[in-house]
């Protein structure tokens, strides 16, 4: 396997400008430009990884890749505040443009077919892609010749015109109204195609969004949102059909508590929300046959929906010590059945939804106090992840986990600081999330990171 070699260039660039106490212009633009280009050799699936035969050969395919994006967006927007009559507003108005440039160019070899309990001895084993998982010994086959797989160009462009206004009622009660227009248009063009085709979409929506705060008391307040939204997908099937758009519809209701000292010189916030989001056209791997023979494509596999409660509490006292404790529990699932979406398995209504945990935790504690005249703090945390599915459609779960993390930072001078992190301070080996049941992505090992920050 040859090394794989990724550049990231970035560009950003911020303007904003006040035309009065009450109205400002902040507009922007961001230029990305990426490529990744290498070998790789990853794990089979199925019936082509002989691991699951003989327990103890790992099956691989080999991958070249020639990666290239672009990615360019501009945005505007003016806000400011007034009054009609006894009612205030908060107007936001603005718009924005993306462009988005993507060029896949993939070369592939792979062993066979042979099926579970197949004879993988008929399978020549100098075809370099077969690893003893107990006594590896890379290197020693040389390298294959890979064929054509993926000669793809995909260009992706769209616009976005939305306005939202936040308007005081009464010193009770706010509401939120908006309200957001998106263009989208999309060519795809199949360079392996003979003669090259491309193919051009287009889509337009309007997505509102409307929301309320109710001040019951001084400090305790409820609230409910509401909101849709519309995200055009890259890519194609393996037939060069483009997707529809990902369409989310989501709801939250919860309130919200100022303790503002009132509690023995303690202040803070505390949360409490329940929440519901709805997706369709959920893209997920195709690994049917004509699929496969393509190359590597997704496929729709319907709607989903996740529902759940978000309970968060920040506390700061007297004495320097900062307490923030966040919990989540989250039911995400299929709400349709769609058969041979995943890997030639059936997605049913109630399957869970790859690599969501139903439970995650998360707290950290933190001190604030002077050593040598210098202003410190100290402090750490500990996340908590609750087991989750690992391979959609299939009986494939990782472990839940538990990371301890610690930090430091120091004020040395006027705008000078120094921080130190360490993460997965005890080396706990865990998983953070997974493709299938032979692509698994590993938690990193214990790593610090010294940083040093100026502001003026």
């Amino acid at each position: 396997m040859g090394p794989i070699e990724t550049n990231v260039l970035g560009h950003q660039l911020e303007l904003q400008h006040n035309f009065s106490e009450n109205w400002s212009l902040l507009a922007g633009l961001g230029y990305r430009d990426t490529t990744f280009e290498g070998n790789a050799s990853e794990p089979n699936f199925g019936g082509r990884q002989s691991y699951f035969t003989d327990g103890q050969t790992l099956s691989r395919f080999f991958r070249y890749r020639d990666f290239e994006s672009d990615y360019l967006v501009l945005r505007a927007e003016v806000a400011g505040e007034f009054e009609t009559g006894s009612v205030r507003h908060r107007l936001m108005f603005g718009a924005d443009h993306d462009n988005f440039d993507n060029s896949l160019f993939i070369q592939r070899f792979r062993p066979g077919f042979f099926g579970a309990g197949g004879d993988i001895s008929q399978l020549d084993p100098a075809a370099y892609l077969f690893l003893d998982v107990f006594n590896p010994v890379y290197g020693q086959f040389p390298q294959p010749i890979p064929g054509p797989n993926t000669d793809r160009v995909e260009e992706l462009s769209g616009t976005g015109v939305y306005i939202q206004d936040q308007i005081d009622i009464t010193d009770r009660l706010q509401v939120r109204l908006g309200l957001r227009w998106d263009d989208f248009e999309q060519d795809l063009t199949n360079q392996r195609a003979n003669p090259v085709t491309t193919v051009t979409t287009s889509d337009t929506r309007v997505s509102p969004q409307f929301g309320a705060v109710y001040l019951i008391n001084e400090g305790f307040s409820l609230y409910a949102s509401y909101g849709e939204g519309f995200r055009q997908q890259t890519g194609s099937d393996f037939r060069g059909n483009q997707f529809d758009p990902n369409l989310t519809e989501s709801a939250e209701f919860g309130f919200k508590w100022d303790l503002l000292n009132s509690l023995n010189g303690l202040s803070g916030t505390v949360t409490l929300a329940a929440f519901q989001v709805d997706q369709s056209n959920i893209l997920v791997n195709d690994d049917r046959p004509e699929a496969v023979a393509a190359g590597f494509f997704s496929q729709s596999a319907g709607e989903a929906q996740s529902r759940g409660i978000e309970f968060d509490v920040n506390i700061e006292t007297a004495r320097g010590i900062s307490l923030w404790f966040s919990y989540a529990y989250t039911n995400a699932e299929f709400t349709t059945s769609n058969p041979d979406a995943d890997f030639g398995s059936q997605i049913d209504k109630g399957d869970p939804l790859i690599n969501s945990p139903d439970n995650q935790v998360n707290f950290q504690a933190s001190k604030a106090l002077e050593l040598g005249g210098l202003p410190v703090q100290l402090g750490g945390g500990v996340l908590y992840t609750d087991e989750r599915l690992g391979w959609t459609a299939f009986d494939f779960t990782l472990p839940s986990y538990t990371t301890v993390r610690l930090f430091g930072q120091v004020d040395l001078s006027n705008g000078l600081s120094l921080r130190v992190d360490v993460d997965n301070v005890f080396d706990e080996e865990f998983y953070t999330n997974s493709f299938a049941d032979v692509w698994v992505e590993p938690g990193a090992p214990t790593r610090w990171r010294l940083t040093a920050s100026y502001d003026f």
